[in-house]
């Protein structure tokens, strides 16, 4: 055999064998469903899902997002491919109305007697007979104070607008909750839609305060550090995590939920509508609704969850915290809703307009 054919019969064997490969890696490959999920960072990580792979022949993959324009972007580009996709109780409808997500099938949901009876699924989730979300994490954007300064908890968001703390208050860059807080505040008939003439109380409010404000914050970390370092002694905060971070700067923050309310976010999961592999959806669902799985996410977050049970396996800290353990803290909270975006724009302009002095 001369040398030209053994380089040939060389090439067809590593040929074959090449061909070979692929057809094991491509079979073993076969089969393997992927879950697509968009979400917050920190409501989950890969290795919480290792498990669940193997055991259902599955794999994730977790889009991080970090404000709800990116999540909309991303979900309009989707199409409703993402088989999960974690939004806030007050975008449910916009999601709806866009034909990104799909019903629910609760009866694949056995762990749903899990969830807080005091969170009212039909108020924000429920279209044409239909579900939409299932709650997940939830949280208040309560007032914060330097208990070291101001020794009696205060009982209304009043205090923002007091002399005494001019140039001492700080509230974070976000029209959306401030606009709301500042309706609960006057008595509006609806912090979230309040009428054209409870607007207009609202915006003034809203100039007034601006002559007590320090700055205007932008992040957990810089709010937590603004209350820290008493450069701020009460703030309109985002979250209560906000808080624990500034607690172990070693500030005395407290919190407190004006006699007014506060605006709460939920955050739920919805079922993109192309999901394809929805039996596997809804048990992952399913499973993130057990007391265990929402133990970890509390703890990790530092938001109250969906669960009761789920206090058996988070710190006596948190629990604390996030008021976990007491049933009538529901009572004092409204959750967000949304507004028409023609008026959310309004409202915008006249809040960059404010911020400049304008």
């Amino acid at each position: 055999m001369n040398i030209t054919k053994k380089i040939l019969i060389m090439m067809i064997v590593v040929t074959v064998v090449m061909l070979s490969s692929a057809i094991v890696f491509a079979s073993g490959e076969k089969g393997v469903k992927t879950i697509r999920v968009l979400t917050w960072s920190g409501y989950l990580e890969k290795d919480w899902v290792l498990d669940f792979e193997k055991e259902n022949n599955c794999t994730f993959e977790i889009t991080f997002i970090g404000s709800a324009d990116e999540e909309w972007a991303k979900a309009m580009s989707s199409d409703g491919a993402y088989e999960i996709i974690v939004i806030d109780s007050s975008v449910i409808p916009r999601y709806y109305r866009a034909g990104l997500i799909q019903p629910i099938d609760l009866d694949k949901l056995k762990n749903m007697d899990n969830i807080n009876p005091n969170i009212d699924f039909a108020t924000y989730a429920d279209f044409d007979g239909g579900r939409y979300g299932i709650p997940y994490t939830w949280g208040a954007s309560p007032m914060a104070y330097n208990a070291d300064i101001i020794k009696n908890r205060p009982t209304s968001w009043g205090i923002l607008w007091d002399p005494k703390y001019k140039g001492r208050v700080s509230i974070r860059d976000d029209i959306y909750i401030t606009w709301a807080m500042v309706g609960a505040y006057i008595g509006a008939s609806d912090p979230w839609n309040p009428t054209p003439e409870e607007n207009k109380v609202i915006e003034q409010k809203l100039r007034e305060l601006h002559k007590n404000i320090l700055t205007y914050y932008t992040g957990t970390t810089e709010g937590a550090n603004l209350i820290a370092s008493e450069e701020v002694l009460v703030m309109y905060a985002e979250a209560t995590n906000q808080i624990h971070e500034a607690r172990s700067k070693g500030a005395n923050i407290r919190e407190s939920i004006p006699d007014e309310g506060s605006p709460t976010w939920l955050d739920n999961f919805s079922i993109g509508s192309k999901a394809e592999n929805l039996d596997l959806v809804h048990k992952f669902i399913d499973l993130a609704i057990t007391p265990e799985w929402q133990g970890r996410i509390g703890e990790t977050v530092g938001y109250g969850v969906a669960v009761p049970g789920a206090m058996e396996f988070m710190s006596p800290e948190m629990i604390e915290l996030t008021h976990m353990d007491d049933p009538d803290y529901w009572k004092k909270l409204f959750l967000f809703q949304p507004v028409p975006d023609e008026e959310y724009e309004r409202r915008l302009s006249v809040w960059n307009e404010i911020k400049a002095g304008i």
